[in-house]
């Protein structure tokens, strides 16, 4: 039997290039049901869902080291000021141990009265207690540098030793003006100097609150 004219498509018709070609534009998608539809959207919500929950988290994590992060700063200043508070203390006491012992002999020679200049002369005439001189202040100078760099408290030095350091200071002031004099060093002892001169001002601006 005889194919049908535009009807029947030959197969070899159906094989060539320009038949492919006048067939593209007829193409449809496929067809895309309510029901998949929706489950495409509700697998949209659940992956934004899951990205706002671990973002969520992410914050809290976030929030939670910063937390701890502090804690742990706080807790090494607190341990810091209170190694700071002991190494003074211990420092301090030391210091006035030796100074008990070594002013003892000065106080035999000089008595206990402020070094004036008959005293600080009579200091040049014993190479001994010259040298006991410059040993019990260079105790008190390396405290003071300690105390300028932070090693030690300048706060608990004032309320435990500041009228001590002060008197000590004001007993050798004269011998000190004269070393820097005859010297040519007008620093000497000067980290000492200062850190009385800081007591001085923290009990002035304490008064002044009073």
């Amino acid at each position: 039997m005889g194919t049908k004219k535009g009807i029947g498509i030959e197969r070899g018709q159906r094989q060539h290039p320009a038949f492919f070609e006048s067939q593209k534009f007829l193409y449809c998608p496929p067809f895309v049901s309510i029901n998949e539809f929706t489950v495409l959207e509700q697998s949209k919500k659940v992956m934004s869902l899951y990205e706002n929950l671990s973002l969520s988290v992410l914050l809290v994590t976030v929030i939670i080291m910063v937390v701890q992060i502090r804690v742990a700063v706080q807790s090494l200043r607190k341990d810091h000021l209170r190694r700071k508070l002991e190494g003074t203390l211990e420092h301090m006491n030391q210091i006035r141990e030796k100074y008990r012992l070594m002013n003892a002999e000065l106080i035999d020679e000089l008595g206990i009265e402020p070094l004036d200049e008959e005293r600080v002369g009579r200091l040049r005439q014993s190479p001994r207690l010259w040298e006991k001189v410059k040993d019990i202040l260079g105790l008190f100078e390396h405290l003071a540098i300690g105390v300028n760099l932070g090693v030690f408290d300048l706060g608990m030095l004032e309320k435990m030793s500041g009228t001590y350091l002060s008197n000590v200071f004001r007993r050798f002031s004269t011998y000190i003006r004269t070393q820097r004099e005859s010297t040519n060093n007008p620093t000497l002892y000067q980290e000492y100097e200062k850190l009385v001169e800081q007591i001085a001002q923290i009990r002035s601006c304490e008064t002044a609150q009073r």
